[in-house]
């Protein structure tokens, strides 16, 4: 938030659950709001929506 607050946490580390992270290497901001975070371990890229607080 404005206040520099934790609002969200992306995933875990590890390979418990479909959602966690297994060796993430490289985040890219792009375009319209969103993080792209590359997941070598899991072989894949997951995007996510920056979202705001006011």
């Amino acid at each position: 938030d404005i206040n520099g607050n934790l609002l969200y946490s992306l995933g875990t580390y590890g390979t418990a659950g479909e959602y966690s992270f297994n060796k993430p290497r490289d985040v890219a901001v792009l375009t319209g709001d969103r993080v792209a975070v590359s997941d070598t371990g899991n072989d894949r890229v997951m995007i996510y929506k920056i979202l705001y607080q006011e």
